[in-house]
């Protein structure tokens, strides 16, 4: 889809986002977001096993169907446990992107 590296989120209920090193052109967030939102969508209804190791620096990295990236603390341990997720915004954030998301809780 596109060169994007993983920067740092915030995972917090009042404006989750993960944000990249790199840009999505103005001209294509649009297509992006539905695309993200068809892809996180179709990644729950496979649910795909989440797990968690140390690599050999002894750093818990995350792995979700063959995707590895640094465990940022609380996890999934199946996609399916997410009930509903909503990509909702990507913006440029000074050199990096941003991309927002709205998560649905199993209570709503």
């Amino acid at each position: 889809m596109m060169d994007l590296i993983p920067s740092k989120g915030y995972h917090f209920p009042d404006g989750p986002y993960v944000e990249y090193i790199g840009n999505v052109a103005a001209e294509k967030r649009d297509d992006v977001l539905r695309q993200l939102n068809k892809e996180a969508e179709r990644l729950i209804q496979e649910a795909i096993p989440v797990i968690v190791a140390k690599n050999e620096k002894g750093d818990r990295m995350v792995n979700v169907g063959g995707t590895e990236c640094a465990c940022g603390g609380t996890h999934v341990k199946n996609t399916a446990d997410i009930v509903g997720i909503t990509i909702t915004r990507i913006k440029k954030s000074k050199k990096n992107v941003r991309i927002s998301y709205l998560l649905t809780h199993c209570d709503e």
